[in-house]
């Protein structure tokens, strides 16, 4: 796989938070909707989130659709600690908590800490906090955040992301799509025959629980078994 040079090292520290090879797709996408248009792409209140958590070498990677938008969401990122830590995740560097949104100072109080806290809380009951926290990661199809998921938009960076999923496929880690199979087999063609991966019952609740999970397309005790054991 060619290896692709990590864009977001090049993200603005002032608004707009949009990369230079992706601001005139942007501009053109929202150009078509009003201004409070809930599928309207914010990049002057909150910072994209392409990915989460230590992607380059986590056990296990849901692929995603795009990160969501919440009402309290620029407040959390005008948080400096909560700032340093998603900036910090964007350059891949070290931290005690990969998955900063299981971060103990997070968790509680910030939106995206409140949503994962809920989703991975049955697996927070068999695998240590700390173990979900370096080896769990999301990736998403697309990394700007809106209210609501519109389609006919493509930026250059996604590629990056694409080619971080990749990497995790050749290094056998367990794959989780909880959303947009379809555009996910389409932008990373080697899922369609990967063997380790799961699919989830839901897509409108992507709550990572054993009823949820599905392998080879069917709600089995071994999709969650595989999940949890890729985490313990």
């Amino acid at each position: 796989m060619m290896n692709v040079a990590n864009p977001w090292l090049s993200l603005p520290s002032l608004a707009p938070y949009v990369l230079p090879e992706d601001r005139l797709n942007l501009a053109a996408f929202n150009a078509k909707l009003r201004v409070g248009s809930a599928q309207r792409l914010d990049i002057e209140t909150v910072i994209p989130e392409p990915f989460a958590g230590a992607v380059t070498t986590a056990r296990v990677l849901i692929l995603q659709l795009n990160p969501g938008l919440d009402s309290k969401d620029a407040a959390a990122h005008a948080d400096p600690q909560f700032r340093k830590a998603l900036l910090a995740n964007l350059r891949h560097e070290n931290a005690q908590w990969p998955f900063y949104f299981l971060d103990p100072r997070f968790r509680d109080a910030h939106p995206g800490g409140l949503w994962w806290q809920a989703k991975t809380k049955k697996l927070a009951e068999v695998v240590p906090l700390e173990h979900l926290a370096e080896r769990l990661a999301v990736v998403e199809w697309f990394p700007y955040k809106s209210r609501r998921y519109r389609s006919g938009c493509a930026v250059r960076s996604q590629e990056y992301g694409f080619s971080l999923v990749s990497s995790a496929i050749e290094r056998g880690a367990l794959i989780v799509i909880s959303r947009s199979r379809a555009l996910w087999e389409s932008s990373v063609p080697s899922l369609r025959s990967y063997q380790r991966q799961l699919t989830l019952a839901s897509v409108q609740n992507i709550a990572l629980t054993p009823n949820n999970v599905k392998y080879r397309g069917r709600k089995t005790a071994a999709g969650w078994n595989m999940l949890v054991e890729a985490l313990r």
